[in-house]
């Protein structure tokens, strides 16, 4: 597999975070004891941590383990619980649902891999398994999960970095709007209406102290009541060429 390399980034930020050293794992479900080892054997070349389950329940139960599996290679035709059921059982778990699953089988007409497709599997291998196409198969599906668990991570620190920044503007303009208070400066703030954006129209109340009304005007008319009729014509010109 690609080899990982880590550079100079900032730790706080995942898109320039280096990648865990952790190792992938996978999951290998098959009820044949030969299957089983032979298959085990040729995914554990690609140095990841590789578990085995002989039978449906116990696959469900491993797949919960922690670390959960990167991906299960899943045989179908197993007694009690076959991979089918195996695999609606894995998409009805919010713990499982996410991990990619490939059915394994000596089960290889076109209907059979066009049914495993249809349930949910991400890819279908027929047996007897080539190594070299089963490896090739497992590397392009665990790339697949790190590279949706890189954006998935990725999205979530953009969502909090624009929470914490819209709580860092909210506390400036709070620490602002105190200052102006503490001076007793009269502040007037307009913003006219663009596309999607409201008209904003705000006041200090240390300006409405010193207009000596009760309530600052909500709207633009009623401030610009308020202006010297000689000086109208002015304030009109400003906000129609945007100050």
């Amino acid at each position: 597999m690609t080899k990982r390399q880590d550079g100079d980034k900032s730790m706080n930020d995942p898109m320039h975070e280096p990648e865990s050293e952790e190792r992938q794992v996978v999951l290998v479900v098959d009820d044949q004891p030969l299957n089983l080892a032979a298959i085990t054997e040729i995914v554990r070349e690609l140095d990841v941590q590789v578990r085995a389950a002989s039978n449906g329940q116990t696959a469900l139960r491993y797949a919960e383990l922690q670390p959960q599996p990167d991906l299960i290679l899943l045989d179908v035709m197993m007694p009690e619980m076959d991979g089918h059921q195996v695999l609606a059982a894995l998409r009805s778990s919010p713990l499982t649902r996410d991990i990619p699953v490939i059915f394994v089988t000596a089960l290889n007409t076109p209907e059979d891999e066009q049914g495993g497709l249809h349930e949910g599997a991400a890819d279908y291998i027929t047996k007897p398994v080539k190594p070299a196409v089963l490896r090739a198969r497992v590397e392009a599906q665990l790339e697949l999960r790190r590279s949706r668990q890189r954006l998935a991570a990725q999205n979530t620190w953009l969502e909090k970095e624009v929470e914490r920044r819209l709580q860092q503007g909210q506390a400036l303009e709070q620490r602002l709007e105190l200052s102006l208070e503490a001076s007793g400066l009269g502040v007037w703030e307009y913003v006219p209406a663009t596309a999607g954006i409201a008209e904003c129209l705000r006041w200090s109340s240390s300006l409405t102290a010193m207009l000596g009304l009760a309530n600052a005007p909500d709207t633009l008319a009623g401030w610009q009541a308020l202006i010297h009729p000689n000086d109208r014509a002015l304030f009109a010109s400003l906000i129609q060429n945007g100050g």
